[in-house]
């Protein structure tokens, strides 16, 4: 979030610099933030157009909840993260029952999905632009239609009014 940019102030001569950071969440994880068009980080850091570059491995995860349960989204932490091998399920979110969630993520990144007696989905990667998966009552992701798709054709139908 180009919004949150900041930078400490400096050492003096001589001295120790102590610090700490106190996060306070304001709303829900999965919220979207509000553009500041005029924020003062975006003059100090020379990103004032308003728009911003694409990340090409950037990518909108969707789950479906159709299990009539609750579960959780679970990350799959890779061979490389630091905790993979102590832990290497990070639990995100929930999806409550008939609910939806999408969180942000990028290429290759693993989920899986977890029941409160701990049975879990099948693994599935996310694929830029955007993956979407229906948990089924068989406790199996599955791809689903992308409402993206829905939504163009409905929007090429309007069109054509």
């Amino acid at each position: 979030d180009r919004n949150a940019l900041h930078a400490g102030c400096p050492v003096g001569a001589n001295l120790t610099k102590w610090s700490a950071n106190k996060w306070v969440g304001m709303k829900p994880q999965d919220a979207q933030a509000e553009w500041i068009a005029d924020h003062p980080a975006l003059k100090r850091h020379d990103w004032l157009d308003g728009t911003a570059e694409v990340d090409p491995n950037a990518c909108e995860l969707i789950f479906v909840n159709a299990a009539g349960v609750q579960v959780d989204v679970l990350w799959k932490a890779g061979p490389g993260a630091a905790h993979a091998i102590t832990n290497p399920l990070k639990k995100l979110a929930p999806v409550l029952v008939d609910g939806r969630r999408s969180l942000k993520s990028f290429r290759g990144h693993e989920f899986l999905l977890r029941n409160a007696s701990g049975h879990s989905s099948n693994v599935v990667a996310c694929r830029p632009p955007r993956s979407e998966f229906t948990f089924s009552e068989d406790l199996r992701l599955e791809v689903a239609e992308t409402r993206l798709e829905e939504e163009e054709e409905e929007e090429l139908e309007e069109e054509e009014l």
